[in-house]
């Protein structure tokens, strides 16, 4: 697909582990995708191996501030 949207990824009780292994699976398939492409997803629980700079985008989540601004 040339457009996809997930709303609530994590909501309605994915465990985290669940969840990281979904972005696991994002990251692996935009390695080895062969085309210039771009993926963009929010999450509150990023795997701990994903949460590096040339990944993430933004501000850190948190309870006191969960809203974009």
């Amino acid at each position: 697909p040339r457009w996809m949207l997930f709303d609530n990824v994590e909501d309605k009780g994915m465990v985290e582990e669940r969840s990281w292994n979904f972005q696991r699976l994002l990251v692996a398939m935009s390695k080895a995708a062969t085309v210039p492409h771009q993926i963009i997803f929010t999450t509150s629980k990023i795997a701990p191996e994903l949460d590096r700079p040339e990944l993430v985008v933004g501000r850190r989540y948190e309870r006191a501030a969960r809203s974009l601004n």
